[in-house]
């Protein structure tokens, strides 16, 4: 009788359970729905917004119909992982550049949403109702994946395949049969062709795995959802698994990736260089290569607004960076303690991207200056942060009544969907440069004058205007070591301790140059905001063109037109 008792409460139990957890999925499901309905409308937008450099720079690489990755790149320094580079031209359109544009940010949007959907799915499996939606908030509030969900770059496939592998390591935790492992392996390799730091998340998920199987080997566990023990942590599966997908993926980046990485860095030493400790500079400077660390770390759930908001807040400088280093220190070590029971393997593969990231730093292989440029890192800091979210909530709330508990969870919850729609409307509106209505003005009006673009918008130009528009003062488009704007004559090359974009005052000269001997001349001023010397280059031009007035301004972008008569 107790017996039969017990085992109804039993299935009872599991079945409520399971019950919970289908509510979460579904839940989540209705919220991502929302999400994808909410970017959509914010895609509408945000598509039909022209590309910035950058994006422009790697556009010019990918309809390029060949691509030898044995040679420097044709046309800029801007480059993509293989991956990436192969599936835009495959889904790229037959039309106009601004229509491969916009699609080209839809297949960024998809790849995002791959991510998001693996990493929803996969808690609400295994954790309950309450952790599927914190990570369900937490992800969708994310600016980090507002900001770069409609990119023109890897980022979106990066994040979702670095989540395949983070996923399907968390499986070996308790499984060590060759299937879970043959499809870590197959994940690796596919993180391997869509990002450059698939190396760095691969060995850290591995870390990860072994780590957690070596504490519970330790403390003898078993495991609650399998009445077998925990596998070993050098059973030879893993082993063999383990070395062939770190083997897989270095031989990736060796013999395909690491040749378009070198082109990046190289073309943007100015930016990465300041972003590597460095024990010969001041103790100062080595700080704030942490703090751009911690920075990184956190940005996937906001960082980026905490850091700057204490600055402005703080009049002396290394009190700020100081209160911004201790501030999110104290934040990583929070969320580590709150996650630690609840996420161990995602606790731990956490720490090994950060001690792995410190090293290959120290050894001069990577940088800490972007958060871009570690999107890899976002799925296992959003998910270690929801964790601790739920942990850390459940602690306050035991102190809490009823009532109160009501009231902050009305206004947690109102606090996420705040923010998930102040991103979707940040996204809809961000606009960095807007050229095409210039040069459609230009091709109204006078299509036989000469046009002069201030070098920070002359890769947008060169991609965006009509084959018949003369540009003047351009820079040579084949890739090179030097920077992009240092070519263009833009900018100098600043030593570490100048400010990194440091403006060539000769720059004006070459626009007197470039203009002597015109009856008349466009001019277009974007990204210039490094330069705020605007009207010496007007005035340049005035004295052998004629006078200079605005003839059509647009988002981020001003056209002026010189000459004696009116075009």
């Amino acid at each position: 009788m107790t017996n039969a008792y017990m085992a109804r409460i039993a299935r009872n139990s599991a079945q409520d359970c399971l019950d919970r957890r289908q509510r979460g999925v579904g839940l989540s499901a209705i919220l991502i729905i929302l999400f994808v309905v909410t970017l959509h409308f914010a895609v509408g937008y945000a598509t039909s917004r022209d590309p910035w450099s950058d994006e422009s720079m790697l556009l010019w690489n990918i309809l390029k119909p060949e691509l030898d990755f044995s040679k420097p790149l044709p046309f800029y320094d801007q480059a993509a992982p293989v991956g990436y580079m192969w599936i835009a031209r495959a889904l790229l359109p037959d039309s106009g550049v601004l229509e491969q544009v916009r699609w080209l940010r839809f297949v960024s949007v998809a790849a995002i949403l791959i991510g998001i959907v693996a990493i929803i799915y996969g808690i609400s499996k295994t954790y309950s109702l309450a952790y599927t939606l914190a990570i369900t908030a937490i992800i969708l509030s994310s600016p980090l994946i507002w900001a770069y969900s409609t990119e023109i770059k890897q980022y979106g496939l990066e994040f979702s395949a670095s989540t395949l592998v983070l996923l399907s390591g968390w499986r070996l935790v308790e499984r060590d049969d060759w299937l879970s492992h043959l499809g870590f392996f197959a994940c690796s390799i596919i993180a391997g062709f869509a990002a450059y730091t698939a190396p760095i998340i691969v060995c850290a998920v591995l870390a990860g795995v072994f780590s957690q199987r070596l504490i519970h080997l330790i403390r003898r566990d078993v495991s609650p959802h399998n009445s077998s023990a925990y596998p070993g942590p050098l059973s030879a599966r893993f082993i063999i698994a383990g070395t062939m997908s770190v083997l897989a993926i270095v031989t990736i980046y060796f013999l395909i990736n690491k040749q378009l990485l070198t082109y990046i860095m190289s073309g943007y030493a100015y930016i990465f260089d300041r972003g590597k400790f460095d024990f010969d500079q001041s103790f100062g400077y080595n700080v704030k290569i942490i703090i751009r660390l911690i920075a990184i770390l956190l940005d996937p759930i906001g960082f980026r607004y905490i850091e700057p908001a204490i600055r402005a807040a703080t009049p002396l400088k290394s009190v700020a960076y100081a209160s911004s280093a201790l501030i999110g220190a104290g934040l990583i070590v929070a969320m580590v303690i709150l996650a630690a029971r609840a996420g161990t393997f995602f606790v731990l593969t956490f720490i090994a991207v950060f001690g792995i990231s410190i090293v290959l730093n120290l050894l001069g292989l990577i940088a800490f200056d972007q958060a871009r440029f570690f999107l890899f890192i976002a799925p296992v800091t959003l998910i270690v942060a929801a964790i601790a979210l739920v942990e850390g909530w459940r602690f306050l709330a035991s102190f809490l009544s009823r009532r109160l508990r009501l009231i902050a969870a009305s206004a947690l919850a109102a606090l996420f969907l705040s923010v998930i729609f102040a991103g979707a409307y940040r996204q809809a509106k961000w606009q960095n440069q807007e050229l095409s209505p210039l040069l459609a003005h230009i091709a109204t009006h006078a299509p036989t004058v000469p046009l002069w673009v201030y070098c920070g918008a002359q890769p947008a130009a060169s991609l965006l205007s009509s084959p018949t528009v003369r540009l003047v003062g351009m820079l040579d488009r084949t890739s090179s070591p030097e920077a992009w704007p240092i070519r263009g004559g833009c900018m100098e090359k600043a030593s570490i301790d100048e400010p990194v974009y440091k403006v060539n005052p000769g720059y004006i000269d070459d626009l007197r140059r470039d203009s002597t001997g015109e009856r008349a001349i466009w001019l277009i001023f974007s990204h210039d905001f490094y330069d705020d010397n605007r009207s010496a280059y007007l005035s340049a031009v005035e004295s052998s063109v004629g006078p200079c007035r605005i003839s059509a301004e647009a988002i981020g972008a001003t056209l002026y037109f010189c000459g004696r008569n009116t075009p």
